[in-house]
């Protein structure tokens, strides 16, 4: 891991309760580049936690808002966010087929001057940074902007009107 310091947000949703063979891999590729997660999800069966890093806090919340009101619920409980570098959110739909896919995206991101990045930059509605897996500096998340984003983020039952 480099010197930079990070924690992560993980949103999960499984309809069983389950923490999959994919999620885990996800879970582990993070912690190879982050300090700490923050796992939030909407199910997860109290023996899937038995077992896993020490470093990963999970948070078991009610299943509305979609990803986004999870990632609110993470970055929120963030424990001194300001020690970190870098914050990462990431949801479970990120599937770890190459486990050196992530040290690559962080290699190649390291030196490039950016506020905020993200595996996909998305025109669908308008060009966006698709947040499935997104990554902030210190810049963007000490803005005043940063958090009165998150705090103002509701449930909504249309992922269109989330988008």
């Amino acid at each position: 891991m480099s010197s930079v310091r990070r924690v992560a947000v993980v949103a999960h949703f499984d309809a069983e309760g389950r923490l999959t063979d994919f999620t885990r891999r996800l879970l582990e590729g993070v912690l190879r580049h982050a300090e700490r997660i923050v796992l939030v999800s909407t199910r997860l069966a109290p023996d899937q936690v038995v077992g896993l890093d020490e470093r990963i806090t999970v948070i078991v919340r009610e299943n509305v808002g979609y990803d986004f009101y999870s990632f609110r619920t993470g970055v929120l409980a963030v424990e001194a966010l300001y020690a970190y570098d870098e914050l990462i959110i990431a949801n479970d739909s990120v599937l770890m087929i190459d486990p050196q896919g992530l040290d690559r995206a962080f290699a190649k991101m390291e030196e490039v001057e950016c506020g905020a990045w993200s595996m996909t930059e998305s025109q669908q509605v308008s060009r966006h940074l698709q947040s499935y897996f997104m990554v902030f500096r210190k810049d963007v998340f000490f803005s005043q902007y940063f958090h009165q984003f998150w705090r103002d983020v509701r449930v909504l039952d249309d992922k269109w009107e989330i988008i």
